[in-house]
């Protein structure tokens, strides 16, 4: 009893409860190109990006640190806007598969449209980082939604990838925004290709 009343000190003030602030991106380091897409529209598709929510009851939470003992002992918060993370992943991704982005009033009436909802992020770190992204998406023309679909992504991230990582860029690398980024990168890989699929569906209901 005497032994484990003076480990037991040491084992909380080792798991003591903390806060890592992270700033999220994209893409992931790794990442040398977008998602490429074939497409059978000649000239890019013009659309603009509407409003982007995050769904969660905690929006800046993304993820948790796990001692040897997989308990938990601090948790991860977004330094910026998750919706914005992904705002800003999507038009990366859309702008290199035949898309346009642009603003808005710059698109006429009605305007092709796409909204998207933050659905889930997660983040673990124990021997390595794991991540999940979800989040659904919305394609509109002014008021009619032309199409609706649910994204998902999964990705890890050992401690020696992220070693390498580091050597090769030379500088630090975050383990929770690099798993989260490249978890993103493999729920957004299908999304450009549905998208031309909706449109070509959509073109092909108008000539009828």
């Amino acid at each position: 009893m005497r032994i484990l009343l003076a480990v037991a000190p040491l084992l909380f003030s080792s798991c003591a409860f903390r806060t890592h602030q992270v700033g999220l991106h994209y893409p992931p380091c790794a990442a040398s190109k977008t998602h490429l897409t074939e497409t059978s529209f000649e000239r890019p598709v013009r659309i603009a990006l509407g409003r982007f929510e995050d769904l969660r009851l905690d929006p800046s939470l993304i993820g948790e640190q796990r001692n040897a003992w997989m308990m938990h002992t601090a948790q991860v918060r977004s330094v910026g806007s998750v919706a914005g993370w992904l705002q800003d992943a999507l038009a990366f991704e859309l702008e290199g598969t035949n898309f346009a982005i642009t603003a808005l009033e710059e698109t006429g009436t009605p305007p092709l449209l796409l909204q998207a909802e933050v659905r889930l992020v997660g983040s673990s770190r124990h021997s390595a980082t794991t991540a999940v992204v979800e989040f659904s998406v919305k394609l509109k023309r002014g008021f009619k939604i032309l199409w609706a679909h649910r994204y998902r992504g999964v990705a890890s991230l050992s401690a020696e990838t992220q070693d390498q990582l580091q050597e090769q860029f030379r500088r630090e690398i975050d383990p929770w925004g690099e798993a989260l980024a490249r978890a993103l990168c493999v729920a957004t890989a299908p999304l450009a290709r549905d998208l031309h699929g909706a449109l070509a569906e959509e073109r092909g209901r108008v000539r009828e």
